[in-house]
């Protein structure tokens, strides 16, 4: 059997996605190029604050308080197999990948170290001096691994506090307080320079600024779950970039922290009102679930997607650290890190039992996630085998329900595994055991290969936008016909309209299958040449059509409105299908158009290339083309013309704000709408401009590739005189 390509594997999970059966796990390695927080990182910072911490005590002149340190010093070397030095250059790569391998041991030794040396700080009271030759050398340490990496000061006040509480208010569930309180603060929880941004604050400008770490994967999920096609996540990270590419699609916030959206006259709903920013009526808000409260108070919320933090969340421990020792104390054993809490997780049966309804009865699509924590792994191996038991030999085989991310050298053993069970589930033969179909492959940035995991999530995300216009356009193309000619077309033209669009989707599917033989840089440019007609062009198209529609309920409120443009929100195409059917009609025109006007065969106006190109310089929806007609140019460069798609309200009320064009040699060609003209004007509409083509004419073009109506040639829609006076005079 021919083996599958990504472009294969890919259009799999996409019709899963459109389905509305995918549920996307993300671990850690989702964030890793972004927040940079590796395994090995977080166990240096502790490695290097236990060796200061050890060492000072060592050397100091308290013979109770050296001995412990010299005693920890010890045991951390003899527990762990580590040389006398661990920041030995030489031995350092080595001594943070075997920790890292196991990292809950470490972190749970780690706790106790630390929950040991606070009491002992609690009597000693060491002096300021002291943790401040500490904090140099930790940072010393550090700095061998990551030169730029660096650990916060401890703030022994703010522990000791937390220490007296829990004297004061002992509770025998507890098994370590101040000790898992510093070893967060030493991972970084309390430092926004470790995990960055701010997506529940009410200025969206602050949301934005701060959100400089998302990358488009983050975006993705979000655009899906806007959607309505996966608005339900697992996560078991901490960080808070989900979040932030949620509210940069123009999500609200369901029932935000109090202190943190403190302006408690104007919940996120009125707020978006009143800034004419547009409302999601899918997936109108997002919450983020991470305790047993959330869970069963948001979980089901109508109308809103659901990030679930099954081991804890970054944001709440930095409210409830503020709040005081009481509010802390309860929220730390919520947060999973040692070796004891990924056991307890069996127990903690909010996020189990959940998990494991998700594994029984919809996709789970593993995203930067190892598999190798015992417990979780367990808990996905024991419940696809549990679904294998009950099918017996005679049930009907169906499709294996999970896709793993995977660095294409790794073939991750616990990943694999975890398909194979699938696999089995779902009824299927023995499968290979060194790799898997829906093992989903990519390099990192390094690697400069193509794809890395931006491009991979892209990629699925533009074959989901097709599949969604797809059925948008079956849907709409008859209504669309009626509304523009008023009266039924022959059959033979939406049939040709949909034929187009299918030629067009063949082509980009034969295109993607050759991506394998040409990775690398060629790959990389073909793939961006496909993908920016839906994450650019018609992305941005379906955002002109909500400003129009705002504009056209707001016609007072001009100003608001296109301020609102500014703020990156994201326009389902599931919430307005027609919009989403003429985009693609207008695709389909202009494609056509431009290979009429540049000479390009006939049967040949699908292929992509580089003389027909989506522009993403542009604010809204726009398109490169050679400005030659004729035959195809030579080698020299050629030079560009754009075409620019636009409201022209902007321009005319606000010249001064409107978004600037891209440069270009020559003047841009603009198809004007209006708002009450949106999705485009009729052919008898006095006020439409000439150089825009009808609706009659786009059809044409979109369905048969010609001048079908004599209304509008390629030359008069992308030529233009000041180019032909140029010709002439050269």
């Amino acid at each position: 059997m021919k083996p599958e390509t990504r472009q294969d594997q890919l259009e799999r999970l996409a019709t899963r996605i459109c389905a509305g059966e995918v549920v996307f796990f993300i671990g850690a390695g989702f964030s890793l190029d972004s927040e940079g927080n590796t395994a090995q990182l977080l166990v240096a910072r502790l490695l290097a604050r236990l060796e200061a911490l050890t060492e000072q005590a060592a050397a100091s002149g308290d013979a109770e308080l050296a001995d412990l340190g010299n005693r920890l010093g010890t045991g951390l070397r003899a527990t762990f197999s580590l040389p006398v030095d661990p920041f030995d250059q030489k031995a350092l790569a080595a001594t943070l990948s075997s920790l890292a391998q196991n990292y809950y041991q470490i972190n749970d030794w780690a706790c106790s170290a630390f929950e040991i040396l606070v009491a002992r700080f609690a009597i000693k009271r060491p002096d300021a001096e002291f943790f401040t030759a500490a904090h140099a050398r930790e940072n010393e340490l550090l700095r061998r691994y990551k030169p730029e990496a660096c650990l916060e000061a401890i703030e022994l006040d703010r522990l000791l506090e937390l220490w007296n509480h829990a004297l004061d208010h002992p509770d025998p569930r507890e098994r370590m307080v101040v000790g898992k309180a510093l070893f967060l603060e030493t991972l970084g929880f309390a430092s926004e320079q470790v995990m960055g941004g701010k997506p529940m604050d009410p200025d969206l400008d602050v949301v934005i600024s701060n959100a400089s770490r998302v990358r488009p994967r983050h975006r993705v999920l979000a655009w899906l779950a806007a959607e309505g096609l996966s608005p339900t996540l697992i996560t078991t990270n901490y960080d808070l970039l989900l979040e932030c590419g949620f509210r940069m699609a123009g999500m609200l916030p369901l029932s935000p922290p109090s202190e943190l959206w403190t302006d408690a006259s104007e919940n996120p709903l009125a707020r978006a009102v009143r800034l004419k920013l547009p409302l999601n009526r899918r997936c109108r808000y997002f919450t983020r679930v991470k305790d047993p409260g959330d869970f069963f108070t948001y979980a089901d919320a109508y109308g809103a997607a659901t990030i679930h933090k099954i081991h804890g969340d970054v944001a709440a421990y930095r409210i409830d650290r503020a709040k005081g020792p009481e509010s802390f104390r309860k929220l730390l054993p919520r947060i999973v890190f040692t070796f004891r809490e990924i056991q307890n997780w069996r127990e903690d049966s909010w996020s189990r039992d959940y998990l494991s309804t998700l594994l029984r009865t919809r996709t789970i699509v593993f995203a930067g996630y190892s598999a190798a924590d015992p417990v979780i792994h367990d808990t996905f191996r024991t419940v696809y085998e549990e679904i294998a038991g009950y099918r017996g030999d005679s049930a009907q085989l169906s499709a294996s329900r999970a896709f793993f991310t995977d660095l294409e050298r790794a073939r991750s053993f616990h990943g694999i595994e975890i398909l194979r069970a699938s696999s089995r589930a779902a009824g299927e033969p023995a499968l290979e055991l060194t790799d898997h179909p829906n093992r989903l492959t990519f390099y990192t940035l390094e690697e400069q290969l193509f794809p890395h995991m931006d491009e991979m999530f892209t990629w699925t995300y533009h074959l989901v936008a097709r599949e969604l216009q797809r059925q948008a356009l079956e849907a709409e193309v008859g209504r669309i016909a009626y509304q523009f000619f008023e009266r039924p077309r022959p059959e033979e033209e939406p049939t040709a309209v949909l034929a187009s669009f299918d030629t067009l989707k063949e082509q980009e599917r034969r295109e993607a299958r050759r991506w394998e033989q040409a990775n690398g840089e060629a790959a990389r440019r073909e793939y961006q040449r496909m993908t920016n007609w839906t994450t650019v062009f018609h992305r941005r198209l379906m955002r002109q059509y909500q400003v129009a529609e705002s504009l056209h309920r707001n016609p007072s409120e001009a100003f608001a409105v296109f301020a609102a443009a500014r703020y990156p929100w994201y326009a389902p195409m599931c919430e307005h299908p027609q919009w989403c059917a003429w985009g693609v009609i207008l695709e389909l025109a202009i494609r056509r158009m431009a290979a009429a006007y540049l000479g390009v065969a006939p049967g040949e106006w699908q292929v992509s290339n580089a003389e027909v190109d989506v522009a993403e310089q542009a604010a809204g929806p726009a398109v490169w083309y050679r400005a030659s007609a004729g035959a195809r140019a030579g080698t020299e460069p050629p030079v560009r013309r754009l075409l620019a798609i636009e409201l022209g309200a902007e321009r005319r009320l606000f010249p001064r704000t409107a978004p600037p064009r891209p440069f270009a040699a020559l003047k841009p060609k603009t198809w004007e709408l209006r708002p009450e003209t949106i999705p485009w004007w009729t052919k008898n509409d006095g006020r439409k401009p000439d150089e825009t083509p009808s609706a009659r004419a786009v059809w044409g073009w979109a369905a048969f590739g010609e001048d079908r109506f004599n209304e509008a040639g390629p030359a008069a829609m992308l030529g233009g005189p000041e180019y032909h006076e140029q010709t002439r005079s050269a």
